[in-house]
């Protein structure tokens, strides 16, 4: 769990914040960032990682995740989507998906929603 990365918190921007608040309360799930996320970008408090209700590397039901992408990504409403990564797909906010075939399954993110705002 988390292996390799930076100490889990749960110390986002407001607008982050209400919205994970939100997503955990509606789809029964844990939401975590931790430092220096995504990795090399410091980005924690824009980031999160969309989990099963058990935590940080505990996977996340894929209906589940389904749901909490598309509520995030078709929200009119800030913050604003930077990128996101899902089930080995990363969308970026010049509209480009981008499939990652020969990485790491966690890193492609099969087992958990990635979201980084503007």
């Amino acid at each position: 769990m988390g292996e390799g990365r930076g100490a889990t918190h749960y110390n986002w921007r407001p607008d982050v914040w209400a919205l994970v608040n939100y997503i955990q309360y509606w789809y029964s799930t844990a939401a975590n960032t931790y430092y220096n996320h995504p990795t090399g970008w410091w980005l924690d408090d824009v980031s999160v990682d969309f989990w099963s209700p058990w935590g940080r590397g505990a996977p996340i039901d894929p209906y589940v995740g389904d749901a909490i992408w598309n509520y995030v990504f078709y929200d009119p409403n800030p913050p604003w989507i930077r990128w996101v990564i899902w089930r080995g797909w990363m969308w970026d906010s010049t509209d480009t998906w981008t499939w990652y075939p020969d990485i790491d399954p966690r890193d492609a993110h099969f087992d958990h929603v990635h979201f980084t705002f503007w």
